[in-house]
Order: structure tokens, then C-alpha cells, then sequence
């Protein structure tokens, strides 16, 4: 065992670190290739180590939400992705066919592609209502037409100031529309 509790196989018989690539030679040297001669398979399955064994059941469980049924569901399609259970046997314990399995499992897995899409980062932006759009096109609008009124007020205002200073008459032809 080293010093992380893994257990360290034994030296491969190329010599070197067991995490090292073997030498092959050349075609001469070796004719069937490495992986032919037995002492090199035996060397081979105590270079590899197996990962934990994961249960389809296990990661279920862990998961918040859904029906008794989904769960049933997925943990078949799991154990029948792992390699738990074949086709049939992960068929047979939902009660349908393997046609039908295919066909779920293809559903389940399109949605876990598209929920494993990447999103963009940060704060999603939130979805504008309708209703804000349409209370501010509105809002636009008022202050356009309030802009309007000012400016209609103060022509106003100077129009009566004008007729009071004695400019009156020459005003009368200006409000008339040329043509």
C-alpha cells in the first residue's frame, strides 16, 4: 500500500514505473505483440485497477424528486448503461418490451444530454414580462406627448405676452396654415 492507502503493483517486466508504457520492440523482436505473450496479461490485470463498482440503485436514491415509477425507471436504464443487467432483465423488471426499453431509454438519455448542455455563467437574466414591455412603450409615449404640451404651453404663454405688448395684429397671419 503507498502512502494513499492504494494498493502498488509490482514492477512491470519492461522494467520501469507501472505507470510507463511498455517498450513492444520491433515486429522481430515480438511477434504477436505484447499483449500476446501471458506473462504480459498477467502483468496487465495487476497494472489496472478497477474503480469502485457504482450502483444504478445508489445514485437513484441520492436524487430529490420523482415518481416510485421514474425512479424505477432510471435505475433499470442505469444498470442496463453499467452493464448491471442486460436489455431484457432491465425489459422484463418494468414489464415491457425491449423494444420499449430502447425507446425510454433513448428519451432519458436525450434529456440528460440536453440538461448537460453548458449554460452560460453567472446570474441567469430575468425573462421580461409582456406587461413591463407594453408599460413602457406607454410610459415612452406619455413623456413624448408631455413634451408636446410644454412646448404648446409655452407658445402659448409667449403668443398672449406678444398680443399684450401690442404685437397682436401681426401675430393673426401666422397661425394660418400656408399651403
Amino acid at each position: 500500500m503507498d502512502g494513499r492507502g492504494l494498493p502498488t503493483a509490482d514492477p512491470p517486466p519492461w522494467g520501469g514505473v507501472p505507470s510507463t508504457l511498455p517498450d513492444f520492440g520491433t515486429k522481430a523482436e515480438n511477434p504477436r505483440g505484447f499483449w500476446g505473450t501471458a506473462s504480459a496479461r498477467a502483468t496487465a490485470s495487476r497494472r489496472f485497477i478497477m474503480a469502485r463498482p457504482v450502483h444504478a440503485d445508489h445514485i437513484v436514491a441520492a436524487l430529490e424528486g420523482g415518481s416510485p415509477i421514474a425512479r424505477d425507471r432510471l435505475c433499470a436504464i442505469l444498470a442496463s448503461c453499467t452493464g448491471e443487467q442486460q436489455v431484457q432483465e432491465s425489459a422484463a423488471a418494468l414489464d415491457i418490451s425491449p423494444q420499449r426499453f430502447h425507446c425510454l431509454r433513448s428519451q432519458i438519455l436525450t434529456g440528460a444530454l440536453a440538461a448537460a448542455e453548458p449554460r452560460p455563467v453567472g446570474r441567469p437574466a430575468v425573462q421580461r414580462d409582456l406587461e413591463v414591455d407594453r408599460l413602457q412603450t406607454e410610459n415612452e409615449r406619455l413623456r413624448r406627448e408631455l413634451d408636446d404640451a410644454k412646448i404648446r404651453q409655452a407658445i402659448s404663454e409667449l403668443r398672449h405676452e406678444l398680443i399684450a405688448a401690442g404685437m397682436g395684429g401681426k401675430l393673426k397671419g401666422l397661425s394660418k396654415k400656408r399651403h
